[in-house]
């Protein structure tokens, strides 16, 4: 995957995830960790709709099995949400995001790169949005989100 050779690597992740389900079960976090590593190259690969799944999977379970505010929910959630942005529903992606975001900058703070790497997809998800709707006022949001990674203290106002 790093080698950007996607293709290649899917029969790997997928060893990985039947694997980790065979030794622990569907609800383990090493499991879990897999479906969400395997939602993401398949994003990468384009197959939107199979990745939406096991990222809808991965969220839930982090909601139902891990403490409030973990930060793999929030990992969990940027991913989900770079997907929906992806399938151009942005509503839930932005939710997702924002979601992510909260959680990141309370565990971490909002200067963190984890923080700011969820900010940096608020700021795509809000350019795709405003291209997809350009009366919507999305280039104030993304120019919000834009500031914060200059400037990180709060969570923009307009949020």
């Amino acid at each position: 995957r790093r080698m950007d050779r996607l293709e290649e690597a899917e029969p790997y992740f997928r060893e990985t995830l039947e694997g980790n389900r065979r030794a622990f079960g569907d609800d383990h976090r090493n499991t879990m960790i897999s479906i969400h590593n395997m939602g993401r190259l398949l994003r990468d690969l384009g197959r939107l709709e199979e990745a939406e799944a096991l990222g809808a999977k991965a969220v839930a379970w982090a909601r139902d099995s891990l403490r409030e505010g973990h930060p793999d929910t929030a990992a969990y959630l940027r991913s989900y949400g770079k997907t929906l942005t992806a399938m151009e529903r942005y509503a839930g992606a932005e939710a997702a995001l924002l979601e992510s975001y909260d959680i990141l900058a309370d565990v971490v703070g909002p200067s963190h790169r984890h923080t700011l790497q969820v900010a940096r997809t608020l700021v795509e998800l809000y350019d795709a949005w405003q291209v997809a709707e350009l009366d919507g006022g999305y280039e104030a949001e993304a120019a919000a989100w834009r500031a914060r990674l200059t400037a990180p203290t709060s969570r923009p106002a307009s949020q």
